[in-house]
């Protein structure tokens, strides 16, 4: 329920929850959600708030409330929600949803779509979707929610009332895997032990060698990250790293990685060069939605990293 965010999200919370009260809700919310893990239950507690006929926030008061009870099994059909399939969300689910909510509601007069990682939008889901948030029907309310705000199209961001979540804490006792496992949201499936190993010997060869790492990309890094989703969590990592090493050079002593690692590579680099490294791991992040080959994209990337060495 949305009073379970109320201290861990006291902007949204505050925004969403006066709307609500004031009766005032936009036409169309995007959610900034800064990585924040719980981003997709508490989209669904917004969703929950804004449908139940007595706008129930607390877990006490939505006790025996049917619709509460039919968003938490999802089988209520005024509640849409919409994720990627595989890499995209594509325009055959946004047609599907604009023919969902055609017709009247049957059990409300109000209705809610959730589009969850709306930066997955190809051009034509993206064109798609515009006009149904540019002439949204009565009672109908759009939650969009995206990681990576500057991917979006601009008629899309014009179109919606922002709210940016704040992001998430972790315990600064835990271990440094549980710490990343945290901050990029990796499940169990992945030997996060290995991938970070490996990105952090990678970032020291990369660091001594240049532009000679392209020689070893197969080997270092292409057989170890295998697919597109190891790759997301190899930019991942190398981002977290560098940032460590910014925090490192700015005498923060909050770090998520080993002090002699982050020690060795702040002594190649300066604040300059690592906000540009990390500006260029962030770029080639966000290459691997548009199915670039990964094996140029490694070569890219430490095209790029030396190039901004030298530059």
């Amino acid at each position: 329920m949305l009073d379970d965010f109320k201290e861990e999200q006291k902007v949204a919370y505050k925004i969403i929850s006066n709307a609500i009260n004031n009766n005032k809700l936009s036409h169309a919310y995007l959610f900034e959600t800064n990585g924040y893990r719980n981003k997709r239950e508490f989209l669904i507690s917004v969703a929950k708030a804004i449908l139940c006929p007595n706008h129930h926030m607390s877990k006490d008061d939505s006790i025996g409330c049917r619709v509460c009870e039919n968003i938490d099994k999802n089988i209520y059909s005024e509640l849409k929600i919409i994720e990627p399939d595989g890499m995209w969300i594509k325009k055959e689910q946004l047609i599907d949803l604009q023919e969902a909510f055609k017709t009247k509601g049957l059990e409300s007069s109000r209705r809610v779509y959730i589009i969850n990682d709306v930066e997955c939008l190809n051009t034509s889901a993206a064109n798609s979707i515009l006009k149904f948030i540019e002439e949204p029907e009565e009672g109908i309310i759009a939650i969009l929610a995206t990681d990576n705000i500057h991917r979006l199209l601009d008629t899309i961001i014009s179109r919606c009332q922002i709210i940016t979540l704040a992001k998430s804490n972790y315990d600064k006792s835990s271990s440094m895997l549980d710490k990343i496992s945290y901050l990029i949201n990796v499940d169990d499936a992945y030997n996060l032990e290995e991938m970070v190993n490996s990105t952090i010997d990678y970032i020291y060869y990369l660091e001594q060698h240049k532009l000679d790492a392209l020689i070893y990309n197969k080997n270092m890094v292409l057989n170890i990250f295998d697919d597109r989703l190891k790759l997301e969590v190899f930019f991942d990592i190398m981002t977290l790293f560098y940032k460590d090493v910014i925090n490192y050079k700015i005498n923060t002593n909050n770090y998520i990685f080993d002090l002699k690692d982050i020690e060795k590579i702040a002594s190649y680099n300066d604040l300059n060069k690592l906000e540009k490294k990390i500006n260029c791991i962030v770029d080639a992040k966000g290459y691997l939605k548009v199915n670039a080959n990964t094996n140029l994209l490694i070569d890219k990337l430490v095209i790029d990293l030396e190039g901004d060495l030298n530059g």
